[in-house]
């Protein structure tokens, strides 16, 4: 990467006022922002330049939320998510967010909360029988 790039583990929530909550849920740190700039900080991918992506921003106020972003923590510069003594975390892959990867996912996660539990009995009562 040698462009910029959004935190992959960043939520954004839509307040009633308009303002827009961005949070990482790796560090538990916020920021509240308005919709342009929180839809500048979605497009920065680490490979285009952030002063090409289309937005209502200036320059000066570009440069100033980049680094507002970078002392909080919501840029990343490297592959590299963390580093500590003998253990580091580093981004694989990311997958591109589209609408049929959300509906696939939403799927999965709902048939995966309605099998959970007769899966779970199913097994208690396997693992119950097989010692008598």
């Amino acid at each position: 990467m040698e462009y910029p790039m959004a935190a992959t583990t960043l939520l954004y929530k839509r307040k009633t006022d308009g303002t827009i909550c961005v949070s990482d849920h790796l560090t538990d740190l916020s920021f509240e922002m308005c919709a342009e700039q929180a839809r500048f900080l979605r497009r920065l991918d680490g490979k285009t330049d952030p002063y090409s992506v289309e937005t209502t921003l200036t320059r000066q106020e570009i440069d100033a939320f980049l680094e507002a972003l970078d002392e909080i923590g919501f840029i990343r510069r490297s592959c590299i998510l963390a580093k500590s003594f003998g253990t580091i975390l580093l981004t694989v892959w990311i997958p591109k967010r589209t609408k049929l990867l959300k509906i696939i996912a939403r799927i999965n996660d709902d048939v995966l909360r309605v099998l959970w539990l007769p899966v779970l009995i199913a097994g208690c009562w396997l693992f119950g029988t097989k010692f008598d």
